[in-house]
C-alpha cells in the first residue's frame, strides 16, 4: 500500500473507469466512474486504485496558485450535497477539455491550455 503525501497546493480529480479508494487524512471515500475529489493544501493523501481503475487529476502547485490569488494558502474546497449535480458536470467538463487539449499539443493548445485552468480556478472558487 502506498504511503500518504503531503500536497502542497490543490488537486482536483475525478475517476474515468473503475473504483478508487482516496484517502485525505483521517477519511476514506469510495468513489466511482464519474466522481470528483479535492485534495486541500498541506492535507495527507493517497489513492488506492481497483486493478481496472483509472483517475485524471490536476494538481496546482502552491506557487501557482499564490501568483493568481492573494491568501492562496487559505483556499479550501469541500464537495457537498449542496454542489449540485450541473456544477460537478460543469467540472468534469472543464476538466475533460483541458486533459485532451493537454494531449494535442500544438500551439494553439498552450493558450487554450492556460485559459481552462483559470476558468476550472474560477469555477471552483465560484461554486464549490
Amino acid at each position: 500500500m502506498p504511503d500518504f503525501k503531503r500536497l502542497n497546493g490543490l488537486m482536483i480529480g475525478f475517476v474515468i473507469k473503475g473504483e478508487a479508494h482516496i484517502y485525505d487524512e483521517n477519511n476514506m471515500t469510495q468513489c466511482n466512474s464519474g466522481d470528483i475529489f479535492i485534495i486541500n493544501h498541506r492535507d495527507l493523501y493517497r489513492f488506492q486504485l481497483q486493478q481496472d481503475g483509472i483517475i485524471c487529476y490536476i494538481q496546482f502547485q502552491m506557487k501557482y496558485l499564490a501568483d493568481k490569488f492573494d491568501d492562496a494558502h487559505c483556499l479550501y474546497f469541500h464537495l457537498t450535497d449542496a454542489t449540485t449535480t450541473k456544477n460537478i458536470h460543469q467540472l468534469r467538463n472543464i476538466m475533460a477539455r483541458l486533459v485532451s487539449t493537454h494531449i494535442r499539443h500544438n500551439e494553439l493548445s498552450k493558450l487554450t491550455e492556460q485559459q481552462l485552468v483559470i476558468q476550472l480556478l474560477m469555477h471552483m472558487i465560484h461554486y464549490v
